[in-house]
């Protein structure tokens, strides 16, 4: 049997340029969103850092360097402790660590013994927990100074902490200004440099990584801790 083709009308032909077309859009849309999710990704797991947004992470790090030579004088040996994201690139915590690592060059007498690595320990405790605190100085008895950059444990009346020697410095990078005022009080803590609540907005819009830490954080010692906030005593 001989099979007959009727010729298309316009009625099917734009049909079928519709479904055409249709077919186009939901295409190129599905290709859209699997773009936006990359973005997304991208940005979650790769976060852009605008510049002066991280200077002042650099500044942090130099200034560290620098409290760190002047309760030393300019002299000793250091254990160097920091968290994990402190090695990842393109986070702000490398920043900070870069530039601690080149201004601390800038002092060749004070000699970094040993960097320890460490990792929050549940539950909720951030950073140098107080176990970790007390091996560091067990395994380290000649050192002059411990180097924060990850904070110190909440200070505990309970189980009160001693420096192993009268003149061992701990100089650290605090989140939380308010579990450290116990720690000068006792005179075991000699630096702290804290985040501000209220960045100093009357000040000039900073053009250095000095003049950006300066705006954004505070460094305490013996002789202004009292600012401090008070803490609840642990029951």
């Amino acid at each position: 049997m001989k099979e007959h083709f009727l010729p298309m009308g316009r009625s099917d032909l734009g049909s079928t340029q519709e479904s055409r077309w249709r077919r186009i859009i939901i295409t190129s849309g599905a290709g859209l969103a699997l773009i936006a999710s990359g973005v997304v990704m991208v940005r979650t797991f790769w976060p852009p850092m605008p510049g002066h947004n991280r200077d002042q992470f650099t500044g942090l790090g130099q200034a560290l360097a620098v409290e760190t030579a002047k309760v030393l004088h300019d002299h000793g040996r250091v254990v160097v402790i920091r968290a994990p994201e402190h090695a990842i690139d393109n986070l702000p915590e490398n920043d900070t660590w870069r530039a601690f690592c080149t201004e601390m060059e800038r002092h060749p007498s004070i000699r970094v013994v040993a960097t320890v690595v460490v990792n929050s320990e549940p539950p909720m405790e951030y950073g140098l927990t107080r176990a970790r605190l007390d091996s560091i100085l067990e395994q380290q008895p000649e050192i002059d100074g411990v180097v924060s950059l990850y904070g110190i444990a909440e200070c505990d009346p309970r189980r009160p902490f001693e420096l192993p020697r009268k003149n061992l410095k701990i100089i650290v990078v605090q989140p939380n200004p308010v579990p450290i005022k116990p720690y000068f009080a006792n005179g075991l803590l000699a630096v702290a440099i804290v985040r501000r609540e209220n960045p100093a907005s009357d000040l000039a819009k900073p053009r250095t990584p000095a003049g950006w830490f300066a705006r954004s954080y505070q460094v305490f010692t013996v002789g202004n801790y009292q600012s401090l906030p008070d803490e609840e005593v642990p029951q």
